[in-house]
């Protein structure tokens, strides 16, 4: 599971953390600038309107997002922290500076997702789950 991302501002490196109070994802806007929205939905034994988890897999976003208006975004993003199945944490670079992402609507408020993919048939000894990278 995807735990953190790490990104810069200004030559300033800010981490965001799902462990976070408040956590929160930065979005790559189409016109160049950074946008803060939350990231996901923390508790999962509260009340909807919003999916509980950080990620979701595009062929749930297709299948059982309808209602939460999806649409795909770019999050800024030079690495990202995993936890693999024994709970050992690594920081994996990303190539192009962001990941896919997904945004959910209900009630004019947003949250964003990290969007994933089945990773055993690439890693089958690591991660069971990948972030997608975006090709710039």
């Amino acid at each position: 599971m995807c735990q953190a991302i790490r990104f810069s501002i200004n030559n300033h490196t800010i981490i965001f953390s799902y462990h976070d109070p408040n956590p929160c994802l930065p979005l790559l806007t189409t016109s160049g600038h950074i946008k803060i929205i939350p990231w996901g939905r923390v508790d999962r034994s509260g009340p909807p309107p919003y999916p509980p988890g950080k990620t979701a897999f595009i062929h749930e976003v297709r299948s059982k997002w309808k209602h939460f208006h999806p649409k795909s975004v770019r999050i800024g993003c030079e690495a990202f922290l995993m936890r693999d199945s024994s709970g050992q944490e690594k920081w994996y670079e990303t190539k192009t500076g962001h990941i896919a992402g997904v945004v959910a609507t209900a009630f004019d408020d947003h949250r964003a997702y990290i969007l994933m993919r089945q990773r055993e048939l690439i890693d089958p000894i690591g991660h069971p789950e990948w972030p997608i990278y975006v090709q710039t």
